[in-house]
């Protein structure tokens, strides 16, 4: 009988495993693969949380939470990311929403859904596809914005600074510039609306 329950056990946190994804530092195994204390990773997951490691780089199958997170290269998810104190050294793909604090993203972002940047800085370009974009708190957004999605789009610009041209697919649409926020390059296809 006991053996039964064991084996329930076991199949219960496989299982429960299968579907979410809970990793805090050390990734050993990749980090001897590529020999550079930093490796590369693809987890499938559904649901994975990350915190406090390094990966030279990432794909995640499903949503991500990371948390002081590292990656030398490319960063790709395949659904919604929230990111906390993550630095990504080269390109990053979110295929969903993407919800950035205290990031640091040294090259280009594509973005399918809405971004949230607070507090964080983009070194390359910004392409989003969703209809929202927030950049705040002494965010710094050093390449353009390009909005792909041809409905009514809003970009706000809360305390924050953006040195790249914005352009819009919807002519209709607006940039909101509210507190002190900066944008320094050419407002292509969209409205300027000062707060």
């Amino acid at each position: 009988m006991n053996h039964i329950r064991n084996v329930l056990i076991i199949l219960s946190a496989s299982l429960t495993l299968y579907g979410c994804t809970t990793i805090i530092g050390g990734h050993e195994s990749t980090a001897e693969a590529s020999g550079d204390n930093m490796g590369p990773a693809t987890i499938s997951d559904t649901n994975t949380t990350l915190q406090n490691d390094k990966f030279s780089a990432l794909t995640i199958n499903g949503m991500l939470s990371a948390t002081n997170i590292t990656i030398g290269n490319d960063l790709l998810v395949e659904s919604n990311a929230t990111l906390i104190k993550v630095i990504v050294k080269d390109d990053t793909i979110i295929k969903g929403q993407l919800n950035a604090t205290n990031c640091s993203f040294k090259d280009d972002v594509k973005i399918s859904g809405n971004g949230l940047f607070i507090n964080s800085y983009l070194g390359g370009n910004l392409e989003f596809g969703g209809t929202k974009l927030d950049v705040s708190k002494s965010s710094k957004i050093i390449g353009g914005i390009i909005s792909s999605n041809h409905n009514l789009v809003t970009i706000t610009l809360d305390h924050a600074q953006i040195r790249g041209d914005i352009g819009f697919a919807n002519s209709n649409s607006t940039l909101v510039i509210k507190n002190g926020g900066k944008f320094t390059g050419k407002l292509i296809n969209g409205n300027l609306e000062k707060q």
